[in-house]
């Protein structure tokens, strides 16, 4: 924009410099020659102006649209910060919740393993209750027996 402006003003600087160089410096030139030649530059530096106008009110556009953009993009901008943090936020409590997970799930195993090793116990308990208990059936079945066949011969 700064560019535009710029050339904008330097070619108003040429423009002048044209028309002082025009401007008849010794009164020779008949009356009639010198009207004619400064109304054809009027005419010229009038259209020139003219362009000179337009480009400037072109570069005046342009910098209000680049305004215009800058406020956009610095909006975007802002809102995308904003989120950042929403995003981050919501990622720290995600790695909360997923380590309290991963401990809840090792505590899991941890009774499972636990319960597995308690079942076993339980297991063996079992069969040697089993075991003491058809050994006492056995011995049980057996003294009967015997004080039948005693209780038999007295």
């Amino acid at each position: 924009m700064l560019h535009l402006t710029a050339e904008a003003s330097q070619e108003i600087l040429l423009l002048l410099a044209k028309y002082w160089a025009g401007v008849p410096t010794a009164s020779t030139n008949t009356i009639g020659e010198e009207n004619a030649g400064p109304q054809s530059r009027n005419t010229d530096l009038e259209k020139e102006g003219l362009a000179l106008s337009e480009k400037l009110a072109l570069a005046e556009s342009q910098r209000e649209e680049t305004e215009r953009a800058m406020k956009q993009v610095a909006t975007e901008r802002d809102d995308l910060a904003r989120n950042f943090g929403t995003l981050q936020s919501a990622l720290r409590n995600a790695e909360a919740d997923f380590r309290a997970a991963q401990r809840t799930i090792e505590s899991f195993e941890r009774h499972r393993r636990e319960d597995r090793e308690q079942i076993r116990d339980l297991h063996k308990r079992i069969e040697e209750m089993i075991g003491e208990i058809a050994q006492l059936k056995t011995k049980a079945s057996g003294a009967p027996q015997q004080k039948r066949s005693r209780g038999a011969g007295s």
